[in-house]
């Protein structure tokens, strides 16, 4: 569905004059990407109006997108997956934090084991993503970075005893999903390996 609404958007702006022709297949790829990732956002925003909690997708994506572009991770077989999978995991999340209080040092926890997962595996190469050496240490160093600055953030609250709000849980738990990305990925990759062998 988003190959074909973006090839045809890519069609007309090339009868419009607007790129050339011989530029089709690289907007199509664009406009697809831009296409999937507002539908993947729209759709936690239906979530979160859902839930009661409107607002809540915004932390959880500024969680999950930096270490997602840094760390790797997992990538679902097409676009209508990947919205459906996400979608599903944010949804997850929002009931869990909805009803149940989860204890500060429970985020400490959590925050630890994925500066392990990140200094373990990040950055996790995509099948059709190759990374390259100046990018791999770039992206490796940046993963750790976030990994670290969410733990000491985690570690401060626990410290000065003060209470975690909601957006900062929401966003946590965005980072979170993202280190659950990798280690999807990472199973995902040894056992194509081992298929192949």
């Amino acid at each position: 569905m988003f190959q074909q609404v973006s090839l045809a958007t890519a069609k007309r702006m090339a009868s419009d004059q607007i790129i050339r022709e011989n530029q089709i297949t690289i907007y199509t790829y664009g406009l697809e990407l831009v296409f999937s990732s507002l539908a993947g956002i729209l759709a936690l925003v239906f979530v979160s109006f859902l839930g009661g909690k409107p607002f809540w997708w915004l932390p959880y994506l500024v969680g999950f997108i930096p270490i997602r572009l840094t760390g790797g991770g997992y990538h679902a077989a097409s676009h209508r997956n990947c919205i459906v999978l996400f979608t599903a995991f944010y949804a997850i999340n929002l009931s869990i934090f909805s009803f149940f209080i989860i204890p500060k040092v429970t985020w400490v926890v959590i925050c630890t084991v994925n500066v392990f997962i990140l200094f373990i595996f990040s950055p996790v190469e995509a099948k059709n993503k190759p990374l390259y050496a100046v990018n791999r240490k770039k992206n490796r160093k940046r993963s750790l970075l976030l990994g670290m600055l969410n733990l000491s953030v985690a570690v401060s609250l626990l410290i000065l005893q003060n209470s975690i709000p909601s957006w900062l849980i929401l966003y946590f738990a965005g980072s979170t999903m993202a280190c659950v990305s990798i280690m999807l990925a990472v199973v995902i990759n040894s056992f194509r390996k081992e298929r192949q062998s």
